[in-house]
């Protein structure tokens, strides 16, 4: 009985140590995986949203993984919109003012182990 508790402990602090197999596991925003992701996540939304001006990303809130014959990651991400249209050939260096529209949304993203790029699975977002 003493093995098998002992066992028990050893298996709570691994899976709070390092996350359960195929669990969700929080990731630093600002690592380079998350930024080629924002990016992507920007892209699609600018190509998504039907407005004339360029939204670019305030804040990185949070993300995660989750590893699963590839990689899920979840990003949550503030964008605003700023005054350049979004024909612009330097849209993407426009500041975004103070009182800009701002928008948050989680975007979902899934990766391939042999895969380049990943792929946008779902988005959404609600006004700010």
């Amino acid at each position: 009985m003493f093995k098998f508790i002992v066992a028990l402990c050893l298996v709570g602090v691994s899976s709070a140590a390092f996350g359960f197999p195929g669990g969700w596991k929080n990731v630093e925003s600002n690592s380079a995986a998350v930024t080629e992701l924002v990016n992507l996540a920007v892209e699609h939304h600018n190509g998504e949203i039907d407005g004339l001006y360029y939204r670019g990303v305030v804040e990185v809130k949070s993300a995660k993984q989750q590893v699963v014959r590839g990689i899920k990651t979840e990003v949550t991400v503030v964008f605003g919109e700023t005054h350049c249209a979004k024909a612009d050939a330097g849209a993407k260096l426009c500041e975004i003012p103070a009182n800009a529209f701002k928008e948050e949304c989680v975007y979902t993203f899934w990766k391939e182990p042999a895969a380049q790029t990943a792929s946008v699975l779902s988005s959404a977002c609600v006004d700010l």
